[in-house]
């Protein structure tokens, strides 16, 4: 697997198996590389992480293209089974988009593996 092959992996399923870890261990997973890996999935599926829809709960930054905004909605569990919006952007460019999803769901690592 290529590092690029691993940080897409990384960042569509937020796991990788020791193997797959083994693509960071020359040089550290940079946040350059993660938001080129989310622009680049959100440009091609119109939305990110692919298989979550803003209607639905999740925990979480989803980002989508939806008659022509990118939109980013976070939310978060409240309560037991209860999600609330906690914020919601308009944003111009998937890489600034991708930032604020990094910066919302990944607190420095992303399954442990740091972001420098």
């Amino acid at each position: 697997m290529t590092r690029i092959e691993a940080i897409r992996k990384l960042v569509d399923t937020f796991h990788l198996n020791n193997e797959e870890r083994k693509a960071f261990s020359d040089s550290p997973l940079k946040i350059e590389e993660v938001v080129s890996s989310i622009s680049h999935i959100l440009t091609q599926n119109h939305s990110y992480p692919m298989g979550w829809n803003s209607e639905e709960n999740f925990d979480g930054v989803f980002l989508e293209i939806r008659e022509n905004e990118l939109i980013g909605t976070y939310k978060a569990e409240i309560s037991l089974m209860k999600f609330k919006v906690l914020e919601q952007q308009v944003f111009s460019k998937p890489e600034a988009a991708a930032r604020f999803a990094i910066s919302k769901m990944f607190n420095g690592n992303i399954d442990g593996i740091e972001l420098k």
